[in-house]
């Protein structure tokens, strides 16, 4: 006759798994070391399936012929009818109660106990790489579902059968960490917030504080943040992606400072935490020092002279971006770093063929990146705005459609891109000038928005001015928002907040002093820098006030000023518009068509040399656009 499991010798469980004809207990250690190696040659699949027997193996030796069922199996779901009525039932949502009550059921009266507890240890390592395999599947519910079983065992086994020693711990604390970084996959950060927090601070490794630090930034939890990557820089001093959050975080000057004294042993990290710092609020012209002193420092770098080429781009130096971003791409054709800034760049200076040659070569090197389905989305761009200007009359239908065509090519590959990267600011940028394109200003003025609150660059407040003012009730929201603009653009080189408020002051007739005054500061701020762009913009906001004052002749006198290059396509196109304006449309014709022989993408020329071909026979112009 069997005798009751609570008079069992300390033997017992080697027995029972004899009987079951379970695997026995050094075994499955060797087996626990075979998963864990499948596990580092990614052979998921594998240490899935065997995973799970050696589950069902060690569970049985456990569980096996306990007589108290009713009580080991409370709270079961009632929907596994399946299973055998004499068993305890195997349910992952009770697995660590059924398999603790059946132990201590088992054991409650043997003097070996903490011999036997051997077998749960066994059990909790065998759930863990079950689980790991699980996430390499990317199963991840059902592996959170069997750590959080997995956790509980261990606590048990921390607080009543170890010695409490630091391993014992930091096996726990592992596990938790799994189990957190389970929850994180699965979006549920409340959750993995318990359990990253019941790991004692003295047992969190930089990776615990890391991810800590991320989900209070999520929550708006500024303080508990920074604190959390703060403890990461004393732990790594290397992990700039912590200094990174702590900018983001609205890390101020005096603060920075802190933080490059930190490095002050190693300059070219110092210089590392100014770029990071000056890119992230848009202050470019502190940006580019440090940029050139890690360039010179660490010569053939192919991200650091990309992000120099941004930077040149960023201050209206457009050449030497193009230069720079052309020698960045031969030496290494294989990046898609800063791709989308460089295929904005082509497109806005008139470089279609350069363009479609970087679309091609993403597709072959980088189709999966956001930064190349945003190129994707410029270049389809590119290709509506030529089909508009293309072609005579027998072709205009044709045109209009494959126009459109690339219009939705262009958004959804936009879209794409801020799929894969919902952070992604230049592809909003993008999206704004897309909708803008189409006159769906409520929806521009949403994205721009939505951009707003990832970033503070200036040509998000551009875009958002312009949304603005293309419906008059919205008038004092730009305002505001060039205003806003102004408080973060506030060094004395920044130029272009004066401009852009100056632009909306323009559109009001008792505001043109006020316009005149920030058109004023723009220009001496790009003449002392020497920025050629930078006054081509100001002379322009210049002449579009002067536009709107009807003062024709001070706008024509501006735009051949000896300040200015003729032979670009913006003065041409703004040539063109004021003699339409003084009804000279001959000249007009011949500047629209002037600027679009100078860049085919110019916008703005494309749409006005379409008015003048629909308008009245009279007042047409017989010369044709030479593709």
């Amino acid at each position: 006759m069997q005798q009751p499991f609570s008079s069992l010798s300390s033997s017992s469980l080697s027995d029972a798994s004899k009987s079951n004809h379970g695997i026995g207990k050094e075994t499955l250690k060797i087996i626990l070391k075979k998963l864990n190696q499948q596990l580092h040659h990614e052979f998921f699949d594998s240490a899935t399936e065997i995973g799970s027997l050696m589950i069902s193996s060690c569970f049985n030796t456990i569980v096996g012929d306990v007589n108290s069922r009713n009580e080991l199996i409370e709270g079961i779901s009632p929907y596994n009818t399946s299973w055998s009525i004499n068993k305890c039932e195997f349910c992952v949502d009770n697995l660590a109660n059924t398999v603790l009550v059946s132990f201590k059921e088992k054991y409650k009266a043997s003097s070996a106990l903490s011999e036997e507890a051997e077998w749960l240890q066994i059990f909790v390592d065998l759930l863990v790489v079950y689980s790991r395999a699980l996430i390499g599947n990317s199963e991840v519910m059902r592996a959170k579902q069997y750590l959080s079983q997995a956790v509980t065992i261990s606590s048990y086994l921390l607080d009543y059968l170890s010695s409490k020693t630091p391993d014992d711990k930091k096996k726990h604390y592992y596990i938790c960490d799994i189990l957190a970084d389970a929850c994180l996959k699965n979006n549920l950060e409340d959750e993995a917030e318990i359990h990253l927090k019941s790991i004692p601070k003295e047992f969190r490794s930089v990776k615990n504080f890391m991810k800590l630090g991320d989900i209070y930034m999520k929550k708006d939890k500024s303080k508990e943040a920074v604190a959390c990557y703060q403890e990461v820089l004393k732990m790594d001093k290397y992990a700039i992606s912590a200094v990174e959050k702590l900018i983001k975080l609205g890390l101020p000057e005096d603060k920075k400072k802190n933080l490059t004294d930190y490095y002050k042993k190693e300059e070219w990290l110092a210089k590392l935490v100014d770029v990071k710092y000056y890119a992230h609020n848009n202050q470019h012209e502190k940006l580019m020092p440090s940029l050139k002193y890690l360039e010179k420092s660490f010569p053939n770098n192919v991200g650091l002279q990309l992000s120099l080429a941004d930077c040149y781009d960023q201050l209206s130096k457009y050449n030497e971006a193009l230069d720079l971003f052309k020698q960045c791409y031969k030496m290494d054709g294989y990046t898609d770093l800063k791709t989308s800034t460089y295929a904005t760049l082509l497109q806005t200076t008139g470089h279609p063929l350069e363009l479609q040659t970087l679309s091609q070569r993403l597709l072959t090197t980088n189709k999966g990146s956001a930064e190349s389905w945003l190129v994707m989305g410029i270049y389809y761009t590119s290709r509506s705005t030529l089909l508009a200007v293309a072609g005579g009359d027998e072709n205009t239908e044709r045109n209009k459609l494959s126009f459109q065509h690339n219009m939705e090519m262009a958004i959804r590959s936009v879209d794409k891109a801020l799929e894969l990267n919902s952070a992604f600011v230049l592809a909003y940028l993008w999206k704004g000038h897309l909708l803008l394109m189409n006159q769906q200003y409520a929806k521009a003025i949403m994205v721009y928005k939505q951009a707003k609150t990832i970033s503070k660059d200036i040509r998000i407040f551009q875009g958002l001015v312009k949304a603005y003012l293309a419906l008059p009730q919205h008038f004092q929201d730009a305002l505001n928002a060039a205003r806003i603009a102004q408080k973060h653009y506030n060094s004395k080189n920044d130029y272009k907040p004066h401009i852009l408020l100056g632009s909306v002051y323009t559109m009001k007739e008792e505001l043109h002093d006020n316009a005149q005054k920030e058109f004023d500061l723009a220009l001496k701020i790009c003449q002392e820098t020497d920025n050629e762009f930078g006054m081509e913009e100001a002379l322009l906001g210049k002449v579009e006030l002067d536009i709107k004052r009807q003062q024709f002749d001070s706008a024509i006198k501006t735009l051949q000023s000896q300040n200015l290059k003729q032979n670009t396509d913006s003065i041409q196109t703004k040539l063109g518009q004021i003699y339409l304006y003084q009804q000279r449309f001959e000249d007009a014709f011949q500047c629209f068509h002037k600027a679009l022989s100078l860049n085919r993408f110019n916008e703005i020329a494309r749409q006005e040399l379409l008015k003048l071909e629909e308008a009245p026979a009279e007042e047409e112009a017989e010369e044709e656009y030479d593709m």
